[in-house]
């Protein structure tokens, strides 16, 4: 088991038994202040305040996670440079409760975004150019996640202020 301890903020947990939140749900993040998480095998075994932390085992890996944020429920948010068209619809549906399943039915879906960009005429050089720019901007206006990058984050910016 791994117990992670001394969490100063753990955020985005939901209660036991609960696998998704959806609707209005998704809109509430839930914290514990002074916390601790266990793991075993590789799920989410408990969690709850530091006082309740179990002490370890003999074969227990202790994080000590130094008063710091732990995400467990973080999910990677990303986006790609090149694509087609706009899923913002999908995102709303997404946020009223409807499953993958149900946005797919209607049409959408990455199956749908890969059609979609296979079938485009769009100058795909422009576009790049465009969505460079836009992520050179952002960017540099949070500083690249505020020099939490190593020096790679610099050629990433001179990447795309060549191409923007």
């Amino acid at each position: 088991m791994k117990i992670i301890k001394n969490i100063g903020s753990l955020i985005g947990i939901v209660p036991k038994g609960v696998a998704r939140k959806e609707g209005p749900a998704m809109s509430e993040v839930e914290s514990i202040d002074n916390a601790f998480l266990t793991i075993e095998d590789g799920l989410i075994a408990d969690f709850g305040p530091s006082g309740l932390c179990p002490h370890p085992s003999p074969g227990d890996e202790v994080i000590d996670a130094g008063g710091g944020m732990v995400l467990p429920m973080f999910c990677d948010s990303h986006t790609h440079i090149c694509y087609a068209g706009s899923r913002d619809q999908e995102f709303i549906d997404k946020i009223n409760g409807l499953s993958y399943a149900e946005i797919a039915a209607r049409g959408g879906g990455i199956l749908n975004s890969a059609d979609l960009l296979h079938e485009t005429s769009e100058d795909f050089d422009e576009q790049i150019s465009r969505s460079a720019a836009a992520v050179l901007a952002a960017a540099e206006e949070s500083d690249v996640c505020y020099g939490v990058f190593d020096a790679g984050a610099d050629e990433t910016v001179d990447a795309l202020r060549r191409k923007a």
